[in-house]
């Protein structure tokens, strides 16, 4: 039998076991614990060649290690490039290497994930400097003995930021000087400046002036006149100028190749043993006596290149498939370019044609053209070389080709057809060549002078007793253009019209009058339209006018073959008046019988 639990002892067990409840209610287990810390980003690098506030510059490319870390593990690292260099990157994990090669400054925008998906971003600057610095001085030429000179020096980095250069020193025979420094020039000889530049990275120059101190001054250098670049083999050069106080005793120029003088001659004539040399011009000048002990050579100017033309071996020439050295041809033909031949051989060589002085083509062959009829076809080969020795050279033009039309065939000539009287008519059939070409115009003539370009032509009193003839012209590109008289009934390429009366005879109006009067069609009701019929005539009339008349009094604007009845014609008259006008000019009017409008 279980004895019964004290009171006390129970109370004690129930009141342990709610405040263990309580506490792991409130404290949960770490492994359920949620990473809200984002990564931490370092980038490995060699150490800066720049020093103070150029750390993180370097004279060339480096690279770079990106590294992340975090306690739950790296997911992805990647990284952008703006400025000098961009680009970008991402591998998944906490390294990822990059390299920056672009010269001026690039920022690195970093950013890492976590497992989590917590992300951190870091951006990192670079700075790249290739280019070393600059050092210049205002110090050239000769100096006279005793003379107040100051040396005035500077250098410079490619962008001139401000503190990229971190040191910019001289030195005169040895011992260092500030810029401005007055110079000693009592000593005469030669004598060395050195100035030595250095940038933010370490980058180095020295710039080297060599001066002399001597009695003559130069007050303004010798020239190659017309300042050529290059010069052929030869092609004179000529000095002048080279101007020194006080004037010296003895004065020559000198023509220097590879330091070497090899002319003192004034012009100089560059030989073919010169050829791909640059020859510079400098002046001597001396005391006189022996050893002349007092001398000044200026620096040399020019820096002229000698070059030659490519010898031409081979000139070309202009044939066809059936013809060598053609004299003439036709458009349509194809003319070829012999081989053209030059030593050294060249790079390329292009053959151009030509239709007089204008250039119409390249190639080895050339199609003649319609346009270049009457003009003569030449050609040339032009050669191009890499060789800085040797020109780019042509050829003569070659050969001289007419440029001949082709000629129609005629098949028919144009034919006219019609009675040669006064009111007839003369038409023209067209006339045919070879090649199937349309006439381009037809032109009809009175005693000889152009009257008319119609295919027909109606004879009028103003042709009586003249002779007409007529022509057609056939033209087409490539061509010459062909004319063909027309032919008259019986073969003759004119006619000439018979001179009439007016007593009824061939040719008169005298006989010409209306055989029924002119008529209207149609009903005569408000919005009804009525069209005139044409009186029957003798003969033909050349043309016809029209009046519509109200109670025989013209209507205003109404002189169309219709008429549409309007408001106002209603109880009233309506007719239609037709003149009609014969070829020599005669008039006959008929008027139609009245319609009366309903009202």
């Amino acid at each position: 039998m279980k004895r019964p639990v004290p009171t006390t002892l129970a109370l004690t067990t129930l009141t342990l076991a709610i405040a263990s409840a309580l506490v792991s209610a409130t404290n949960p287990p770490a492994a359920a614990l949620a990473d809200t810390t984002p990564p931490v980003i370092t980038v490995d690098v060699r150490s800066s060649d720049g020093q103070g506030a150029w750390i993180g510059w370097y004279k060339d490319a480096v690279s770079a290690m990106l590294r992340a870390t975090d306690d739950d593990g790296i997911a992805r690292l990647s990284y952008q490039l703006t400025g000098a260099q961009t680009g970008e990157g991402s591998l998944a994990g906490p390294l990822l290497p990059v390299t920056i090669s672009a010269e001026g400054l690039t920022t690195i925008a970093i950013t890492a994930t976590d497992t989590a998906g917590n992300t951190a971003t870091r951006s990192y600057g670079v700075g790249i400097d290739r280019t070393a610095p600059t050092a210049t001085s205002n110090f050239v030429g000769g100096v006279p003995r005793n003379d107040n000179r100051t040396i005035d020096y500077s250098c410079t980095d490619p962008g001139d930021p401000p503190g990229a250069i971190v040191s910019c020193t001289a030195t005169h025979d040895g011992a260092p000087f500030a810029s401005g420094t007055r110079i000693d020039t009592s000593r005469t000889g030669r004598h060395v400046v050195v100035i030595t530049a250095a940038d933010r990275v370490g980058h180095t120059t020295q710039r080297t002036v060599i001066y002399d101190v001597t009695r003559y001054v130069l007050l303004s250098p010798p020239v190659i006149e017309g300042n050529p670049t290059t010069v052929k083999v030869g092609q004179p050069l000529r000095a002048s100028g080279g101007v020194f106080e006080p004037t010296p005793d003895r004065f020559t120029y000198e023509w220097v190749i590879d330091g070497v003088v090899v002319s003192q001659e004034n012009p100089f004539i560059p030989r073919a043993a010169h050829l791909g040399k640059r020859i510079s011009l400098r002046a001597f000048v001396s005391d006189a006596g022996p050893g002349f002990g007092n001398q000044t050579r200026t620096t040399p100017v020019g820096d002229v290149l000698v070059q030659d033309d490519l010898r031409i071996t081979r000139v070309p020439e202009i044939y066809t498939d059936t013809e060598p050295w053609p004299a003439t041809a036709r458009p349509g033909g194809v003319l070829q370019a012999g081989p053209a031949g030059f030593t050294p051989t060249p790079s390329s060589v292009t053959y151009r044609w030509y239709a007089g002085d204008e250039q119409v083509g390249t190639g080895r062959e050339y199609t003649v053209q319609p346009a270049d009829v009457g003009k003569t076809i030449t050609m040339d080969a032009y050669a191009t070389t890499p060789d800085p020795s040797y020109l780019d050279t042509a050829t003569p033009r070659v050969s001289s080709v007419k440029v001949q039309p082709h000629v129609f065939q005629t098949q028919k000539s144009p034919a006219v057809t019609g009675h040669a009287d006064i009111g007839g008519t003369l038409t023209i059939t067209d006339g045919a060549v070879t090649p199937a070409t349309p006439p381009a115009s037809t032109r009809w003539s009175i005693d000889g002078t152009v009257a008319a370009t119609s295919k027909a032509l109606t004879l009028t009193r103003a042709h009586a007793g003249r002779t007409v003839s007529c022509h057609q012209v056939f033209t087409a590109p490539g061509y010459a253009d062909l004319t063909l008289p027309c032919t008259f009934p019986g073969g003759a390429t004119s006619v000439t019209i018979p001179r009439t009366d007016d007593t009824g005879g061939p040719g008169s109006d005298a006989a010409w009058a209306i055989t029924a009067r002119a008529g209207i069609n149609g009903r005569a009701k408000f919005g009804r339209k009525l069209r005139a019929i044409l009186p029957r005539l003798s003969a033909p009339a050349a043309s016809y006018t029209y009046q519509w008349l109200r109670d025989n009094r013209p209507i205003k604007n109404a002189t169309t073959a219709t008429y549409k009845i309007r408001t106002s014609d209603r109880g009233r008259k309506i007719r239609v008046r037709i003149t009609a006008t014969s070829p020599t000019g005669t008039v006959l009017v008929s008027t139609a019988k009245a319609k009366r409008v309903r009202r």
